[in-house]
């Protein structure tokens, strides 16, 4: 019994101390030397809960890659919100590569049924996606690249010059409303998820 009131004892200081560290994340990391600071992620609750760390990477990253399944987000304008509105409205070129899924993907009607939506609809809106980023690598002098894959997508991924996000895909809720992660460069994650996408690019490639 003693040691079971210990266990309990140990496992809510242990919470207690997370709580605060994690509260105090942010100014903590200006004490960690940058050479530590590399191996360190950090979780938001949301998307909405990241929209800021997201906007500040967009505003100082050259180049952008994201492996998703829709990825109105970044491609739709009446869904992207604050995030289509800060890429959409960067002064400066952005290199944009996206790996969006196929209409043909068989996980596409899995998510559909899954998220309990009207038959149909997520099809029809990466349809809109396609042809939206289509629009824009078709203009003159486009800095926008995409190919459509087949991938069972179990998370998406956005990387920046300086970080990576990941966000799991939950079977039955819109991934936006998920936990995301953020990866700093040079961090295992990272690079490990950053070779992900780029293995995924070779392999769709044209």
């Amino acid at each position: 019994m003693g040691m079971f009131c210990v266990g309990i004892l140990s496992g809510l200081l242990s919470s207690f101390i997370y709580g605060i560290l994690a509260s105090q994340y942010s100014a903590l990391r200006g004490f960690i030397p940058s050479n530590l600071r590399r191996s360190l992620s950090w979780e938001f609750r949301n998307q909405k809960d990241a929209e800021k760390s997201i906007i500040r990477d967009i505003k100082n990253t050259k180049t952008m890659r994201v492996f998703t399944l829709k990825c109105s987000t970044f491609c739709n304008e009446h869904t992207g919100g604050k995030l289509y509105r800060a890429l959409h409205d960067s002064k400066h070129n952005i290199e944009q590569k996206y790996l969006i899924s196929s209409v043909d993907n068989p996980y596409v009607a899995e998510r559909e049924y899954n998220l309990k939506t009207k038959k149909g609809d997520l099809k029809r809106g990466i349809e809109q996606t396609i042809s939206h980023v289509q629009y824009e690598k078709d203009m003159p002098d486009s800095n926008v690249d995409f190919r459509p894959h087949n991938e069972v997508v179990r998370f998406r991924l956005i990387i920046f010059d300086s970080n990576l996000y990941l966000s799991y895909q939950p079977p039955k809720e819109e991934g936006k409303k998920s936990p995301i992660q953020k990866y700093p460069k040079d961090s295992s994650g990272y690079c490990a998820l950053e070779k992900h996408f780029e293995d995924l690019w070779e392999k769709y490639s044209p």
